[in-house]
């Protein structure tokens, strides 16, 4: 690293380390602008300085903005030769188009600025960077779409979705005004990123466009690369420009299966965005409903674990986390996320008539005055409505398990008098599903002395324990987060999450991976009976 780099750091506020951090990596003064996020992440550990040094690169980048810009509004003012017994004695102006063949041989004062100042490989690039200047606040503020653009940043103070898909659109319409068949150079989409940055400050340029580590744009990579891509094929297919010929002729389906591909690495940098950051919240919504395709498919394919899955992402170990897994479940079931909540009153009166006929159930029932111990008087004892299972089949290796309805009970809503018997008997539970080969899958979790005194509500996903509300939250959230995360019901209590996935959330059962239960079956008739 120079040490005008060193100067700069320092001038900056910037400490030893960070420059011997810019010194190991070989960051040199030219590679700044093209510093993305994780590579930020990397040299500069401390958030305050990364803030830091982010303010004083893009007031410099500014600076150096305005500087082009001016220069490149000067006038290309004539050389007049005036010096009495020169080569030109009669004052012509250099260029005039009368006396071309004797111009005096120096450049225009303006254009040699223009060179000393911004150095160009040729004549192509130095076209592209100063005739085809973007006023892109200008370019906006003259389409309706723009406006939208400027609108939402006004009013939110950042881009969401729709305003970055309007904005990209806009800009690779206006390139490709006069040219549909208009290809885009790495340094023209670099050119791009920079004046989008520069307008709205809290955008990060690695979403816009992909810079490897030795400073070139990548193409393929980037939210416009992919809206230029996505858009020539479409002129492609309406006529409007030729296809490239490759050879071989494709199938339909192999390029619907790039465009996915393509339309996959538009959302990527959020997705590595969100294995790194919990805040702001505002953002991680965002980034989250943005790659729940991503995150999907990689569900689908991976073999990790629940613990893996939210250890991978921070934001899922707030507090809040469950909520990001409300919204993975919304986005695949939009008709059924507050399905739990409007049918519960004939489903607890549904429960409590099956199983609270005598004895102790009996009374109980009658001392349960409020719809809050009515709730939790139906789900302790959900289990009794089914009858016991096998849960595993005796095999050379493994003994026959057929669970208790208590078993079952735990493992649908586990109810505890304190919180450091919850981590028992999880504990427990961990232990005896390993010997079986299964991990340990969410759960929904209770505490009070009797289900009369419920304190605290919890649902246990992974390492998190969320606490929530009511016991029918738990149970709601517990429930959304087996599909949120691709994961199968507990073998003990899969009866009661089948019925309760049916009967409530109308989502139907999958034959591939999901048992038949004639006991479910009887159950479902008979609620749906009571319902209509």
């Amino acid at each position: 690293m120079s040490g005008n780099l060193a100067d700069k750091l320092r001038r900056w506020g910037l400490g030893e380390e960070v420059i011997k951090s810019f010194q190991e990596q070989r960051i040199t003064e030219d590679l700044l602008e093209f510093i993305d996020d994780r590579t930020l992440e990397l040299l500069i550990p401390l958030a305050g300085d990364r803030l830091r040094f982010r303010l004083k690169l893009r007031s410099e980048l500014r600076k150096d903005t305005e500087s082009a810009s001016h220069i490149s509004e000067v006038p290309a003012t004539p050389l007049v030769d005036v010096k009495e017994g020169s080569h030109n004695k009669s004052n012509r102006i250099c260029g005039s188009s009368k006396d071309i063949s004797n111009c005096h041989s120096e450049e225009p004062r303006a254009e040699i600025l223009v060179k000393k100042h911004f150095p160009q490989s040729g004549a192509a690039a130095s076209k592209q960077n100063f005739e085809e200047e973007l006023d892109l606040e200008r370019l906006l503020s003259s389409s309706s779409e723009g406006n939208v653009v400027l609108g939402t940043f006004k009013a939110k103070g950042h881009l969401d979705k729709r305003a970055r898909d309007l904005l990209a659109g806009r800009i690779i319409a206006h390139e490709l005004r006069d040219n549909l068949d208009k290809r885009l150079s790495p340094d023209r989409l670099n050119y791009l990123a920079n004046k989008i940055v520069e307008l709205f400050p809290t955008e990060s340029k690695g979403c816009w466009v992909s810079v490897d580590s030795r400073g070139v744009c990548e193409t393929g990579k980037g939210k416009l690369y992919c809206k230029w891509y996505n858009t020539r094929r479409c002129h492609s297919k309406l006529g409007l420009i030729r296809g490239r010929n490759r050879g071989a002729k494709r199938s339909h389906d192999s390029i619907d299966q790039e465009l996915g591909v393509k339309e996959y690495q538009e959302d990527d940098d959020f997705h590595q965005w969100l294995k790194g950051n919990a805040v702001p919240w505002v953002t991680v919504l965002e980034y989250w409903e943005n790659t729940h395709q991503i995150r999907h498919s990689c569900l689908q394919k991976d073999e990790n674990s629940i613990y893996d899955y939210m250890m991978e992402y921070p934001a899922l170990r707030l507090d809040k986390g469950y909520m990001l897994l409300e919204k993975d479940f919304c986005l695949r079931f939009p008709q059924s996320s507050m399905s739990l909540n409007t049918l519960w009153p004939k489903l607890c009166n549904f429960i409590l008539e099956r199983v609270c006929v005598k004895g102790e159930l009996k009374k109980a029932l009658d001392d349960a005055t409020s719809p809050d111990e009515r709730t939790s008087l139906a789900l302790l004892n959900f289990s009794r409505v089914f009858p016991s299972i096998n849960a595993k089949k005796q095999t050379k290796y493994v003994k026959e398990w057929r669970p208790s309805k208590m078993e079952a009970q735990e493992a649908f809503v586990l109810h505890v008098e304190n919180t450091e018997e919850l981590e028992t008997k999880l504990e427990l539970r961990k232990d005896r599903l390993m010997k079986f080969g299964c991990q340990l899958p969410p759960v929904a979790a209770v505490v009070g002395p009797c289900w009369k005194e419920i304190q605290r509500s919890f649902s246990i996903i992974g390492p998190k324990f969320f606490e929530v509300e009511t016991p029918l939250k738990a149970v709601d959230i517990t429930f959304k987060a087996f599909h949120a995360l691709n994961t199968q019901y507990p073998t003990e209590a899969s009866q009661i999450w089948q019925f309760i996935q049916r009967a409530v959330f109308e989502i139907p059962r999958d034959p591939k991976c999901e048992p038949y239960f004639s006991s479910v079956e009887t159950l479902l008739q008979d609620f749906s009976a009571l319902k209509s």
